[in-house]
């Protein structure tokens, strides 16, 4: 008799799970899905500054540097198919970083002329910056990597750098926050 109670109470909570399950994935009365606005952000007046600190508020958001390295950078604001997206600009030697929030606003990155190039190895390594893909592009001496998370996208270039030593740079990229 056991055996049977605790049958027919596991089939109750099934069909509960069950009914749960169906009603959670029906899709919405209109049929459409409903995608979010990526956040825009305000009109700032440009800055010039080796100070990390003041482009990283201005910026207002975490991005890439080369540690122990020193920096200039510019921040401000560029409009994109109607929409702003701040962008920072940061110059080291022989290497510059772009950054661009929100991540839509990506083709403000883009370097013309330049040559997409695979960096997968025998055994198949894929390249990344930071646990983000990275694509990387080239024409002669010019070297770009280009990468994004779900709210920004970054561009890091040289015109000085071999190959290795470029990718090898990349490698020693930090998060600032």
């Amino acid at each position: 008799m056991k055996k049977v109670l605790a049958f027919l109470f596991f089939l109750i909570v099934l069909a509960v799970f069950c009914l749960y399950a169906v009603v959670a994935i029906r899709p919405s009365e209109s049929g459409s899905t409903r995608l979010l606005e990526a956040e825009e952000p305000d009109v700032i007046r440009t800055v010039e500054s080796a100070d990390l600190a003041q482009l990283a508020r201005l910026f207002d958001h975490a991005f890439p540097v080369l540690p122990d390295a020193g920096v200039y950078g510019t921040v401000g604001t560029e409009r994109l198919e109607g929409k702003n997206a701040r962008v920072l600009k940061l110059e080291f030697a022989g290497l510059t970083l772009h950054c661009v929030w929100p991540a839509t606003a990506a083709p403000l990155l883009l370097e013309p002329d330049l040559t997409v190039m695979s960096l997968y190895t025998e055994d198949r390594y894929r390249f990344s910056v930071l646990s983000m893909p990275a694509i990387y592009a080239e024409k002669g001496e010019r070297r770009c990597l280009y990468f994004s998370d779900e709210s920004a996208a970054y561009r890091l270039y040289t015109e000085s750098m071999g190959r290795d030593e470029f990718l090898a740079a990349a490698q020693r990229l930090q998060w600032y926050k």
